[in-house]
């Protein structure tokens, strides 16, 4: 049987499109055991393949000219889709200032999924693009209400790989254990049960002498405000003290920072706190010590 160039023209198009979509889908197990996770739906942003109405989606950029030394995580509220986080100028402006790779995420999910499939879509989007390295990267994490519980969540769970987390406006659970270093932001007008809370799981952590700040934002709701300023300004603080050139990160001692009342917003050095230290805030430099006091007055 003879075949026209036509012919063999048309199978080879058949066969590289195939080709092309085999690749774009991710598959684990082996044999016919075999079935697909998930898809890249463009070089950076990757999809997993969930039951309805799960959704986990992750999406990367990296500044232009910039090698990273950390992940910015940054997940919104309600359980929806956060991968345009990455577009926001003043995100991508911290990131350009901080050598950081910023991940917007979609985590509507079990928590537990949510987390290891962020882990798993930075190792397939850095693989594909070229970048492994960014696979051991520590990260930062700020979450906003749902996204909030979620970061978290994360460093709770992921504390070795957890340089920092911000959590905004979330009903949040007191944990038993010593978490990495975090910052805690609440409305002052927001429902009761999500400042109590709040207020709750920071006076927990400042008992294991947790590295942590509490904020509460004056006349605030639920929503986020303009609550991400304080966001970078402490995450640019942590990074000085915590993200080791090498990407080691070092333990931090309260004891090292300034304290902030939370009744009268006045800040001392550690040595100086007139009052209870377990019921103050670790304000971690100078720069963040005016940044906190200016919020929350």
């Amino acid at each position: 049987m003879k075949f026209k160039s036509t012919h063999i023209l048309f199978f080879l198009a058949v066969a590289i499109f195939f080709s092309s979509c085999f690749k774009k889908n991710q598959t684990v197990g082996s044999g016919s055991g075999d079935h697909e996770i998930g898809q890249f739906l463009s070089n950076w942003k990757y999809e997993f393949f969930l039951n309805e109405p799960n959704k986990n989606a992750f999406r990367m950029w990296i500044p232009d000219g910039v090698k990273p030394r950390a992940i910015l995580v940054l997940a919104p509220g309600n359980a929806s889709d956060g991968t345009g986080l990455v577009e926001k100028t003043e995100w991508r402006d911290f990131a350009k200032k901080e050598q950081l790779a910023l991940v917007g995420v979609y985590v509507a999910s079990s928590t537990e999924e949510a987390i290891a499939n962020l882990l798993y879509a930075i190792k397939l989007i850095s693989e594909k693009n070229n970048v492994d390295y960014l696979i051991d990267l520590p990260l930062l994490l700020r979450g906003h209400s749902h996204g909030g519980g979620f970061s978290y969540s994360f460093a709770a769970m992921q504390s070795k790989k957890t340089i920092a987390y911000a959590n905004l406006k979330a009903n949040t659970p007191s944990e038993a254990q010593r978490l990495p270093p975090g910052l805690l932001i609440a409305g002052e007008k927001d429902e009761d049960f999500r400042l109590i809370s709040m207020y709750d799981a920071f006076l927990k952590q400042r008992a294991l002498k947790g590295v942590v700040c509490h904020a509460i934002e004056p006349d605030g709701y639920h929503g986020v405000g303009s609550v991400d300023t304080l966001v970078r300004a402490f995450f640019s603080a942590i990074l000085k003290v915590r993200l080791n050139s090498d990407g080691t990160l070092n333990t931090l001692d309260e004891t090292s920072f300034y304290l902030g009342n939370m009744s009268t917003f006045k800040t001392y050095t550690y040595a100086n706190y007139p009052d209870k230290k377990e019921e103050a805030s670790c304000l971690i430099d100078e720069d963040f010590k005016l940044a906190w006091e200016d919020f929350v007055k």
